[in-house]
């Protein structure tokens, strides 16, 4: 999970863990990066903000599915003027969920986006 706002990143990782996934958490672009490289298991989700400060979660994204094709994206932002047209990656699987989202709404999310990853052989936590 790659979000650069302390408040933000304290509630998705809390809201997930308590529903028993487990996370690597980076709070910029560059150190997804290193935990994506360094990380040896499989990685079922990327979820990350979509503006960021250095690479952007569109970038991320894109560098992390290179190594890892069968991961699911899912974007996350509170800018209206995002549109699912401009994620749109036809070689990812993309998913976007609008901030401000409650713990319950994002678990709901997850669930759904990893039940259907694992129809297609991708690891679900």
């Amino acid at each position: 999970m790659v979000e650069d706002e302390d408040a933000v990143r304290n509630i998705v990782k809390t809201a997930l863990e308590s529903q028993g996934y487990r996370l690597l958490v980076a709070a910029s672009g560059e150190e997804a990066m290193n935990m994506a490289k360094a990380y040896k298991e499989p990685i079922g989700l990327l979820i990350t903000d979509i503006v960021l400060p250095e690479l952007n979660g569109k970038e991320i994204a894109r560098r992390i599915h290179k190594k890892r094709p069968g991961m699911i994206v899912l974007f996350m932002s509170g800018y209206t003027d995002v549109s699912l047209n401009q994620l749109d990656d036809p070689e990812t699987r993309i998913h976007f969920i609008a901030k401000p989202f409650t713990p319950a709404a994002l678990n709901r999310k997850v669930r759904e986006l990893l039940d259907s990853g694992n129809q297609h052989g991708v690891p679900g936590h």
